[in-house]
């Protein structure tokens, strides 16, 4: 079992993590730097496991923390759908819609 200390620290390590990308989004100051979200469900996963293994007691006060938690990944998943929206109406008004359409290099389809 997870001691609620390092739960604790991990929680805020994660929030903090994930206020850091949103605002960074938001603000505009990741242009042309890449964000490494791909740990996130498997950290997630592994807290929110990590707290229903405590007797209910002990995991109730994780419960608005992780509310929080949902909150912020929503409103990151939010703000990363309309960065793709924008980065996509920018590339088709740049003709790129034949390209993506076509399965081009970069899109993840067959070149």
């Amino acid at each position: 079992m997870t001691p609620p200390a390092v739960l604790r620290t991990e929680l805020a390590e994660l929030l903090g993590e994930v206020s850091q990308a949103r605002a960074q989004i938001e603000a505009g100051t990741d242009r042309g730097q890449p964000l490494d979200l791909a740990s996130l469900p498997d950290r997630v996963g592994r807290l929110c496991a990590a707290i229903t293994e405590l007797p209910a007691d002990q995991a109730r006060p994780y419960g608005q923390v992780i509310r929080q938690l949902i909150t912020d990944l929503d409103r990151l998943a939010a703000r990363l759908d309309r960065r793709r929206t924008e980065a996509l109406e920018r590339l088709a008004a740049l003709g790129g819609a034949a390209v993506l359409a076509a399965g081009g290099a970069g899109t993840g389809g067959a070149a």
